[in-house]
């Protein structure tokens, strides 16, 4: 989704709205500002200290490009390596790219490629999540405190859905950063051999009209969040949440004023349903909405877009 101009008038349908959306919400922090004005229309547990998963990795992106050479080439540490999933498969002793590492990091939330690049600015990933609380405060957020780059939780690691949205703010203003945010997919492609794919967590991305770009996170601490952008009638939106249990029904409501409705069954081209149903013999599952729930999905059992491409792609077969 490209970023369009904004409009002089803020978009009263939307502002009316969201007005009334907070009660739709399972996640219990969520913010939703007018770029240029910084009115708030939706304000929940905003400045309620949570978890931010990797939401995280934003500042680990603005830091790394900040204070990197994105063609400097960065060696793997053993430590680096055993990150748990979500990795990228970066082998110790080799060397990758930064801006190669920036896209793992921001398409795919690569836990591996945030500890590589926390060790490139600042030798230790203790040190650099020391830099990252430093410059959040610069940025004026006064609840939020790092103690590692990935967003993997650890004890006293906070932030609020309107510190998230400072954060946001100075990343919207890279080109780099915001490219690699509205990107599909990323590939590294390993020194020694071979080729890592990583698929972009924002299952919502281009899916509809306001769908928002940003930086998704989870962890069971955690549950889901988000932090980004969206844009309705040609102006922008910055949109944050916190601890969802259905994070991409919560971002529906939140980018659009209202909870997503499905179509009636009927309402579905049957050949992409006959697709579907192909596909999830092949993966092995008796309902879409199983599959759904397992991909992070909106888990309602329609044949929407965005579980289309998942399924699609899981299963290589073709669904219109």
């Amino acid at each position: 989704m490209r970023m369009r101009g904004r409009c002089l008038a803020a978009t009263a349908a939307l502002t009316g709205l969201l007005a009334s959306t907070a009660w739709a919400l399972s996640a219990p922090s969520a913010l939703v500002l007018d770029s240029d004005s910084g009115r708030e229309l939706v304000s929940e547990g905003a400045d309620a200290p949570r978890s931010p998963a990797s939401t995280a990795k934003l500042m680990t992106a603005l830091l790394a490009c900040e204070r990197l050479d994105p063609d400097a080439l960065l060696r793997v540490s053993p430590r680096a390596a055993g990150m748990p999933r979500t990795k990228a498969d970066l082998r110790a002793g080799e060397r990758y790219r930064v801006r190669d590492l920036i896209r793992a990091l921001l398409v795919g939330s690569s836990n591996d490629a945030a500890v590589v690049l926390a060790e490139g600015v600042s030798g230790s990933e203790e040190r650099f999540a020391e830099l990252m609380t430093r410059r959040a405060k610069a940025l004026g957020c006064r609840k939020t405190r790092f103690l590692n780059a990935s967003g993997l939780t650890a004890p006293g690691q906070v932030s609020t859905c309107r510190d998230l949205l400072r954060i946001f703010g100075a990343v919207r203003a890279s080109r780099a950063l915001m490219s690699a945010l509205t990107s599909p997919s990323a590939t590294v492609e390993h020194p020694g051999g071979g080729r890592t794919v990583m698929r972009n967590h924002n299952h919502l991305l281009g899916d509809y009209e306001s769908a928002p770009v940003g930086k998704t996170g989870y962890t069971r601490a955690a549950r889901h969040c988000f932090v980004g952008a969206f844009v309705s009638e040609g102006r922008e939106y910055r949109v944050a949440c916190m601890g969802s249990g259905r994070l991409w029904e919560d971002l529906k409501v939140l980018t659009t004023g209202s909870s997503p409705k499905a179509p009636a069954a009927s309402a579905w081209p049957s050949e992409r349903l006959r697709a579907v149903q192909r596909a999830l013999a092949k993966l092995g599952y008796r309902s879409l909405a199983r599959f759904q729930k397992e991909q992070h999905l909106l888990a309602d059992g329609e044949p929407r877009d965005a579980t289309c491409k998942a399924l699609s792609r899981k299963a290589g077969i073709p669904i219109p």
